[in-house]
């Protein structure tokens, strides 16, 4: 029986580590595309899993609230749902929102002098734990 060299045994040792490198990144991908794409979570079966409420936001004066943009992260099998108050006074309106991270535009929400959020996050699964970790609200005059 001939002894394999060193040579050979690292180019061995270097496919597998190739081979195994490749499989890594394939099932990182896979997680990570499929973390981006619709949620799985049925809102009907899902568990509450916290909230968090804004104070409310004195504008100054009546604005139009044009947009709500929001940064975070939620796997499948969780969600966010963003409910947002608003009026001229704080006698407020309300509109409710289920969302992944990203704009909220064309809100046209008129007249608004305050303002406040909330948000209640809910999940499907033990693991999915749904992340909200910036908000930004644009308006104009």
């Amino acid at each position: 029986m001939k002894k394999k060299t060193f040579l050979q045994k690292s180019k061995i040792y270097l496919i597998l580590f190739l081979v195994g490198s490749i499989f890594l990144i394939i099932l990182t991908n896979i997680k990570i595309s499929n973390s981006q794409g619709q949620t799985d979570c049925d809102p009907n079966l899902a568990e509450y899993f916290g909230s968090l409420e804004s104070p409310i936001f004195d504008l100054s004066e009546p604005k139009t609230i044009t947009k709500f943009l929001w940064k975070g992260y939620f796997e499948p099998g969780s969600y966010v749902n963003f409910t947002i108050y608003y009026g001229s006074t704080t006698n407020f309106s309300e509109l409710t929102i289920n969302s992944r991270p990203s704009e909220i535009g064309n809100l046209g929400l008129q007249n608004v002098r305050y303002i406040k959020y909330k948000i209640n996050l809910y999940k499907c699964e033990e693991d999915a734990i749904p992340r909200v970790d910036k908000i930004f609200i644009y308006y104009s005059k």
